[in-house]
């Protein structure tokens, strides 16, 4: 049996974890010995069951530069001797220094468009010296693949996030209640509420549109823009058309139900939320940045705007009473995931890591 160390400092609810347990679970079933190093075991144990506690702690109340710390010196020391492959999904920079002092093989998987945190010449440096560092760089679309080329002279091999579309769609037919006092469409967006989910845009939006409003939302996620966007709804007085729901571990009723997914973020990567969104059938309409650019492709698999151009979004709103147009690119959409969205991507890892071919 192969041991493969995946280093995973930290294990918060984003749609990087999702794939991470997704991967790790599929590798698992294919014979890989697992081997953790994370300060959040309980997350990690309550999805995946391993044979024995390498490098698991409960220090989830740390800060994230102290869970990336420790995780650093217990990879060193657990893997010294063994010298056993690591596969890292977060602290790659850690992950890399440390397997370069223990002298392994690591490999990276770049979760994140680089532009979101590589922001000047400095960094662009700095994470370029170290990247070059790594044995394979793993990347989930085509955009940051040519992004590392084009600025970092770094080549990478894609390996798409997992879907399981059985149990999305499973998990979607849980009972929820959730009202509205008018009959009208149903939009919904779902992440992090943070500045660069910039949901404060489509409050705006539903604000220019009060006197003719035809829409409702919903606002599912949590984080330290709440109380700001719900002082915003009270202000606006939209409070009878926008609902901020708390992060759920099973967003998918609430997508099931709404008309359509709206992805409004400044930068993402490549969100695995539109592909979940697009699995159950939902329009899908998103600003016009690198990841959501690739899924939907010059709108053929749904609609995009420009960041914070409301006059590009109303027009968007209003093509969407079209539906013989929105059946056509949610059945894109479809074809899109089946070609690429495999619920199990395992042995294109285990060909990289362990040079198998089949």
């Amino acid at each position: 049996m192969k041991n493969l160390i995946i280093f995973i400092p930290s294990i918060t609810n984003g749609g990087m974890e999702k794939n991470f347990f997704s991967t790790t679970k599929n590798l698992k079933k294919r014979k890989i010995n697992i081997l953790g190093i994370s300060c959040s075991k309980r997350k990690f144990k309550n999805q995946i069951k391993l044979k024995k506690n390498f490098g698991l702690l409960e220090l989830d109340n740390l800060n994230l530069k102290l869970k990336l710390f420790l995780s650093f010196f217990i990879l060193i020391i657990k893997n010294f001797r063994q010298k056993n492959p690591v596969l890292s999904f977060h602290g790659n920079i850690f992950a890399i220094i440390a397997s370069k002092i223990i002298g392994c093989k690591v490999y990276i998987r770049l979760n994140s468009h680089p532009n979101y945190y590589i922001d000047n010449k400095f960094k662009k440096k700095f994470f370029n010296f170290f990247y070059k560092l790594a044995d394979k760089i793993i990347v989930n679309s085509k955009e940051v693949k040519s992004v590392l080329k084009r600025n970092f002279k770094l080549n990478s091999t894609i390996i798409y996030n997992e879907l399981n579309q059985n149990d999305i769609v499973r998990k979607s037919k849980k009972k929820i209640n959730i009202k509205f006092s008018n009959n009208h469409p149903i939009l919904i967006s779902v992440g992090r509420l943070d500045k660069n989910k910039n949901h404060i845009f489509l409050i705006d939006a539903l604000k220019i549109l009060k006197k003719k409003i035809k829409y409702n939302l919903i606002i599912l996620g949590s984080g330290i823009e709440n109380r700001y966007l719900l002082n915003k709804i009270y202000e606006y007085k939209l409070n009878n058309y926008i609902k901020i729901i708390n992060y759920k571990e099973n967003p998918y009723p609430y997508m099931k139900i709404s008309n359509f997914f709206i992805l409004p973020s400044k930068i993402e990567g490549y969100p695995n939320v539109l592909l979940e969104a697009g699995v159950l059938g939902k329009v899908i309409i998103s600003n016009k940045i690198s990841g959501p650019r690739e899924i939907i492709g010059k709108d053929k698999r749904g609609y995009l705007f420009n960041t914070n151009n409301f006059s590009k979004f109303f027009n968007i709103l209003n093509k969407t009473k079209n539906k013989n147009i929105n059946k056509n690119k949610v059945n894109n959409l479809k074809k899109y995931i089946r070609n690429y969205h495999k619920a199990d991507h395992s042995q294109n890892y285990i060909n990289l890591i362990f040079n198998k071919n089949e």
